[in-house]
């Protein structure tokens, strides 16, 4: 049954789009093509997908890219029912290691850029006719992350701290029977400030990890990573 809306938005919570780090400071751990599989719990959306990781280069520099799905719900939106979305988005970054240490704690350099396009899935009526919502999120972030040089622990646990900031932009589009309602849509920017905590557990050739993060609202991360060279190897 279709939902009789009346479409007044306000800011929405921005998200880091991005698969969380699960770089804890090992001495070689740029040294390998690596695999990342994680999730992402946000207050209105899940997020899933991978992250690939090329061997550091000269310089210090190791790139990544990675790609994901993502459902959940607009917030945002006063209707009289859950409105749900789903997308999927893609990003591209590095990380640049080989910073001064302070204090026993390494220091690294995470650049990225990315991106989601999402649609809603509900249906949803103006005045007896259908409209839909098309969303484009952009993310820019910096962030600098602080790890020990030793484990945290005898297993090899180790973790790290996080602090970033990011330009979160959205481009939200309502259409009326596939007519572009431009009253009815917006685009909006913010500068946000971004912090995170995780630990990373070692077991042979994956790491472990859970990383929680803040940028204008709280995340839950989960993932692991393989090492793929090293298990080649073997």
């Amino acid at each position: 049954m279709p939902l009789f809306i009346s479409l007044s938005v306000t800011a929405a919570q921005a998200d880091p789009l991005s698969l969380a780090d699960g770089h804890a400071f090992e001495p070689s751990q740029f040294n390998e093509l690596t695999l990342d599989a994680g999730g992402r719990l946000h207050s209105d959306a899940q997020r899933g997908g991978v992250k690939i990781t090329l061997p550091e280069r000269l310089g210090g520099v190791a790139f990544f890219l990675e790609g994901w799905g993502s459902q959940g719900q607009l917030d945002d939106v006063s209707v009289s029912s859950d409105v749900e979305f789903s997308g999927q988005g893609e990003g591209v970054g590095f990380y640049l290691t080989g910073l001064p240490d302070w204090n026993r704690t390494t220091t690294m350099l995470r650049v990225a850029y990315h991106r989601e396009e999402h649609d809603v899935d509900s249906v949803l009526a103006v005045a007896g006719r259908q409209a839909t919502i098309e969303s484009q999120l952009r993310n820019l972030s910096a962030r600098l992350l602080f790890s020990p040089r030793e484990p945290i622990h005898a297993s090899g646990l180790t973790g790290y701290l996080a602090v970033g900031i990011a330009n979160h932009r959205e481009r939200r589009r309502l259409s009326v029977d596939q007519q572009l309602e431009p009253r009815l849509s917006r685009t909006r920017s913010d500068i946000q400030g971004y912090l995170a905590a995780g630990v990373v557990y070692p077991a042979n050739s994956f790491r472990f990890y859970t990383v929680v993060e803040y940028q204008d609202s709280l995340s839950i991360n989960a993932g692991m990573r393989w090492l793929i060279s090293r298990t080649a190897g073997q």
